[in-house]
């Protein structure tokens, strides 16, 4: 199996982000209208003309190693592969209310599936 130059590089950026990125759990399915300012306003990158379709996991980690490295606690995906987050993105991401047409942890158009980093400071203390 040969990896174009393309892949290898997406390899290597998911390789060393994986090693910093921290726990993220799934928000769920939101609408984004389109209308300015967006729910998550920031483009961090678009994946789609450079991703593995087979293993679109890689991307949603991706994009969650780049959320972490500009300290955004919440990134989405629109449209398969648009990596997209912003500073308020934990207040108005599901600002255009909840959607269906999200699949396998990506949205398609016009939808963001949403994530947010695990807060461990939430955790109840074991007193046993």
């Amino acid at each position: 199996m040969f990896l174009s130059i393309a892949g290898i590089v997406v390899l290597l950026e998911l390789f060393s982000m994986l090693q910093a990125v921290p726990i993220f759990e799934s928000v769920g399915c939101f609408l984004d209208s389109g209308i300015s300012p967006r729910p998550m306003p920031l483009l961090l990158k678009d994946f789609r003309q450079e991703m593995n379709w087979n293993n679109i996991e890689a991307v949603i980690e991706l994009c969650g190693g780049l959320a972490h490295n500009k300290s955004l606690s919440y990134f989405g995906l629109q449209y398969y592969g648009q990596c997209w987050s912003g500073a308020t993105a934990g207040q108005t991401y599901s600002r255009d209310g909840p959607a269906e047409t999200c699949v396998r942890g990506v949205g398609l158009e016009s939808t963001y599936f949403v994530y947010k980093f695990y807060d461990y400071g939430d955790q109840v203390p074991d007193v046993a």
